[in-house]
């Protein structure tokens, strides 16, 4: 009997890929402007990126409205992974729902 294993180095990196793109995902700053106060509020603050990775964006910020649609630039999150050649592209079009393609760096 022969067991099949993928390269743990190719298995390890591809997922660390993924779990940088779910948590981009999930966002790195997320805030919102209290309308008394006029203050930004953060929700969420997330570390920087591990390893080798780098990540394109469209813009340094986004912004979404109360109905979750996009009100500023849409476009293309694009996260590499140089070892491995491979890139997650996160789509944010207007509607403010993301999807997710793979890609080469």
């Amino acid at each position: 009997m022969a067991v099949a294993a993928p390269n743990m180095f190719t298995f390890v990196a591809s997922n660390r890929l993924a779990s940088q793109v779910n948590d981009l995902i999930n966002g790195w700053l997320v805030y919102y402007v209290d309308p008394i106060t006029a203050a930004n509020v953060t929700l969420k603050l997330h570390g920087q990126l591990t390893g080798n990775n780098t990540l394109t964006a469209p813009a340094p910020v986004l912004t979404f409205n109360k109905s979750g649609f996009l009100t500023s630039a849409a476009g293309n999150f694009t996260l590499c992974d140089g070892k491995l050649k491979k890139s997650r592209i996160l789509n944010i079009p207007v509607t403010g729902r993301p999807a997710l393609t793979e890609n080469t760096c």
